[in-house]
């Protein structure tokens, strides 16, 4: 998929961001089906044509939603990370942190996520976009283990499943509304994965 160029003026810019924020709001609340050129413009507030300037096709904007929301979790979780003190490398601490960005997160951007994840289950051509976005998370959480302490071998290892096993709790608790009691089993899986 090819993308436009960047060099546009900030206030264009300002609308691409809204067009993607739109794809994402409208597929959390409806579903990818809700994710046309009118109603993408129209609640971004922008001309229809906008979108098709911006992006060659749906499935573009459809990337660069997931994109979005995967490059803004990590970004927050690498905050959270740099300020766990270094020194006592506090494994509950990071643990709990983590999981408080991950819940605050609001559920549209979550949904839009995973629907991008399960259209990737059924169209092939989204496949290496949805790869790209789980291994970043999974990269980060190599990263982090590496800095408490595992190997990189047990890092890759057990980042491959850390964020599976994040995947699986959010996916449960969206659709089961399992909260208290499954985020503490959440906690206490996560604190037994990674602690060195």
């Amino acid at each position: 998929m090819s993308h436009r160029p960047a060099s546009h003026r900030a206030s264009t810019l300002e609308r691409r961001d809204a067009l993607i924020e739109a794809a994402i709001a409208l597929t959390g609340e409806k579903g990818p089906a809700a994710l046309t050129h009118r109603s993408v413009a129209a609640r971004a507030g922008v001309p229809p044509a906008t979108v098709a300037y911006f992006f060659e096709s749906l499935d573009e904007l459809r990337v660069a939603a997931m994109r979005r929301t995967t490059d803004d979790a990590v970004t927050q979780l690498a905050t959270v990370r740099d300020r766990v003190d270094p020194v006592s490398r506090h494994v509950d601490d990071l643990v709990d942190r983590a999981l408080e960005v991950l819940f605050a997160e609001p559920e549209a951007r979550r949904i839009a996520q995973y629907e991008t994840y399960l259209e990737a289950a059924r169209r092939p051509e989204l496949r290496p976009d949805v790869s790209g976005a789980i291994q970043s998370y999974e990269d980060f959480v190599k990263t982090t283990l590496i800095a408490l302490g595992h190997t990189a071998p047990v890092a890759a290892q057990r980042a491959k499943v850390a964020v599976a096993l994040v995947d699986g709790f959010m996916l449960q608790r969206l659709a089961a509304r399992r909260d208290g009691v499954h985020a503490e089993s959440l906690r206490t899986a996560l604190r037994d994965l990674i602690a060195p």
